[in-house]
């Protein structure tokens, strides 16, 4: 459709300096003339209405429907802005990351090394971790992490400084333990970086999960809480934390924390309706508002 869009483009700029010289002059067969004039009025609203979008424009808009967890439209967007602009290794990168979130490790992993071949960076490399620890290959994120933390790769040095990367690269270390059912493994490692970074909430984050995944619940939430101390935006934070309340018994706290997690942008609602976790509430009426009001304010961002 678009190749038949545009050759009537060109064929009706052809056509439009005979319209003005068959108006003007000759003003003979006037059905044909207003029937090429309506064609090119309408050719000119279409034209005022829908604007040719730039490959930074495509790319803009599928980071903020990426921001908004519309993983559909943020690949839908990305892709076109790559096809258009396939040597800029931001939005390979962007796309990477929107295949990561949309649970596809195998084409994240595909975007985020062309990105990386592209224009090495400490951020890529780390979503490439990402990518590795998403796709079950625990040993081989270890590696990425490590390097992510270092001051450069074997291959080529890094821009940004490796001390910002270090907190988030120990963190995601301790939580490639923790996948691998290694959970005292990852809390001695996490209790190491929380010593050395107490001010990481990606440090906190993960050590709150090993101590939950120990059967130590409280400890967990205590973690969750310190999240929420030093980013109070982080919403898996706060749906933990309505995850032990639930678990304790205590059903209106755990409605109101997951109310908060909602508000602060929580939108897994699949995980919410088979998290065993949140059975205790599951039933009641308020949990069900609650899910359909987030559900449509989701659906209408």
């Amino acid at each position: 459709m678009f190749g038949k869009i545009k050759r009537f483009l060109i064929t009706v700029d052809d056509l439009a300096e005979v319209l003005v010289v068959n108006i003007l002059f000759s003003r003979k067969n006037w059905w044909k003339t207003t029937a090429v004039l309506a064609a090119l009025l309408a050719l000119w609203m279409v034209r005022g209405s829908a604007p040719a979008v730039t490959p930074e424009a495509q790319a803009q808009r599928g980071y903020e429907a990426l921001m908004k967890g519309d993983t559909r439209v943020a690949i839908s967007c990305l892709k076109k802005a790559v096809a258009r602009r396939p040597t800029q290794a931001t939005f390979h990168q962007r796309l990477g990351l929107a295949y990561l979130e949309a649970g596809r490790a195998d084409k994240a992993l595909e975007s985020l090394q062309t990105a990386f071949r592209l224009s090495p960076s400490r951020t890529t490399l780390y979503y490439i971790g990402c990518a590795y620890l998403n796709s079950k290959l625990y040993d081989v994120a270890i590696g990425v992490f490590t390097q992510v933390k270092s001051r450069s790769t074997k291959d080529a040095p890094l821009p940004e400084p490796a001390a910002w990367y270090e907190p988030i690269a120990e963190a995601r270390i301790g939580d490639c333990f923790i996948r691998r059912g290694e959970y005292q493994t990852a809390l001695q490692k996490l209790c190491r970086a929380a010593v050395l970074y107490p001010n990481s909430s990606h440090v906190h984050f993960y050590l709150g999960i090993a101590a939950w995944e120990m059967g130590r619940p409280a400890r967990g939430a205590e973690e969750f809480f310190k999240v929420i101390e030093l980013d109070p935006r982080e919403p898996a934070a706060y749906y933990n934390i309505a995850c032990y309340h639930s678990i304790t018994g205590n059903r209106d706290r755990a409605l109101e924390w997951l109310e908060k997690a909602l508000k602060v942008g929580f939108h897994h609602f699949r995980h919410m309706e088979t998290d065993r976790d949140l059975d205790n509430i599951r039933d009641l009426p308020r949990y069900k508002a609650l899910v359909r009001k987030y559900k449509k304010a989701a659906r209408g961002r």
